[in-house]
């Protein structure tokens, strides 16, 4: 969040994030600065190019509105920016996440009244058994058309737990959409900015105590999300982040040049 303030200059989600207290991360964005002191622009990148995959499927047809489902929301205001500018095409949107989810219900409450009823806030476990009945308690309708938006979370939970929460949505006529972005190992990254990943999210991992960091080719998350069901896949790099919220690709010009990848399929 610190590294995306740049993003939320106008509008409910700067009067959001001016409300934030970020002061608990500050040694650990030290310390990823320390291991790259660009590395804000990689996650202003891909922040902005998930909003912009988000509204493009918004607005790719006239069907009724749409359900938008955030596992592992966070304090993220995603869900302000989305209905700030396109309140006509979402019907609800769903945040999940284990901690967060009352004072930031409180706080959308308090600064967007207006749009606060289309937004749910879920305290739960997304790798839990009780996911989608929790999902289905808060209103989610699986008539409607769905979009999940897998941002910041895959690194972290098994691949088990990514498929069996990406199977949760698969739809008969293939009407819902997941947009999940990943981590790719060593081994598709060009040598001399393999350090990069590898330090932030060593650092990101000591400090979390977690025992992985899971990474998946472009391959195998095309495979992952063909086993569930998906079809229709679109795969983007983070030249075409870059791309999209600069104008220009000049830190990812090559495919092998970034560590982070970000996949479209239908459900």
């Amino acid at each position: 969040m610190s590294w995306s303030m740049p993003l939320y200059m106008q509008g409910p989600a700067r009067s959001y994030v001016d409300c934030l207290d970020l002061s608990a991360g500050n040694s650990l964005l030290t310390s990823c600065n320390e291991v790259c002191s660009w590395y804000n622009e990689v996650i202003l990148d891909r922040k902005y190019f998930m909003r912009c995959l988000v509204e493009k499927v918004l607005w790719s047809s006239d069907q009724e509105p749409w359900q938008i489902v955030i596992p592992a929301a966070g304090v993220s205001p995603l869900s302000l920016e989305l209905l700030a500018a396109n309140a006509s095409r979402i019907a609800h949107i769903f945040e999940i996440d284990i901690s967060e989810m009352e004072e930031k219900n409180t706080l959308y409450r308090s600064i967007v009244p207006t749009l606060y009823s289309k937004v749910r806030h879920i305290t739960g476990d997304i790798t839990a058994p009780d996911f989608v009945q929790a999902l289905k308690s808060a209103g989610h309708r699986s008539e409607l058309p769905t979009i999940v938006l897998i941002e910041g979370i895959s690194y972290y939970i098994s691949r088990e737990d990514l498929s069996r929460l990406i199977r949760a949505f698969l739809s008969e006529q293939q009407k819902n959409k997941i947009i999940i972005e990943y981590l790719f190992p060593c081994s598709s990254i060009s040598e001399e900015r393999r350090t990069i990943p590898q330090g932030v999210f060593g650092t990101i991992k000591d400090h979390a105590g977690l025992q992985h960091i899971r990474c998946y080719t472009e391959d195998e998350i095309g495979a992952l999300l063909q086993g569930v069901g998906g079809t229709n896949f679109v795969h983007h790099s983070q030249g075409d982040m870059e791309r999209a919220r600069t104008g220009t690709q000049i830190r990812f010009q090559r495919t092998q040049d970034g560590w982070i990848g970000c996949s479209l399929a239908s459900l």
